[in-house]
């Protein structure tokens, strides 16, 4: 899937839970394979989990695992040490550049790259209280998806 598709069904995911938590539902099992498309390639979310002790922050976690996910194609039990370990950490770094899934490496434009990352990486928060809410994470995309016109 090219990388501005990618980033239209993360918005598309963020709406969708934008909408739920805008109603004061949580949904408790936010997961890439719970981000499905329609005929027209438009995601919505799936499978709602409604887990005890699930709230509206730990979905904003769930999201930026999701959000690292789509951007290099691995998956939470991908790496020995923790994928959302290696995701920050190539974050801080300042390599991200070489963890980007291949196929899209050359697609994704350095400054969108960097407002995609640090929603990511804001939304991994470790203290649940300073994840930003879901309607700052999907303004944060949608400036994401302008960076990657330029």
């Amino acid at each position: 899937m090219p990388w501005r598709r990618r980033l239209d069904a993360c918005m598309g995911a963020a709406r969708g839970l934008h909408c739920l938590h805008a109603a004061g539902v949580v949904h408790g099992a936010v997961k890439a394979s719970n981000v499905l498309f329609d005929e027209s390639w438009v995601a919505k979310l799936s499978d709602y989990g409604l887990s005890k002790g699930a709230t509206m922050e730990s979905d904003i976690h769930s999201f930026g695992v999701v959000l690292f996910e789509v951007l290099t194609v691995a998956r939470p039990g991908d790496m020995a040490g923790g994928f959302v370990d290696y995701a920050l950490a190539c974050h801080r770094n300042g390599n991200l550049q070489d963890a980007i899934d291949p196929a899209i490496k050359d697609q994704v434009a350095p400054e969108c790259l960097e407002k995609f990352a640090e929603t990511a990486v804001e939304c991994l928060a470790g203290n649940g209280i300073e994840r930003p809410v879901i309607g700052h994470v999907l303004r944060n995309l949608e400036l994401a998806m302008q960076l990657s016109c330029l």
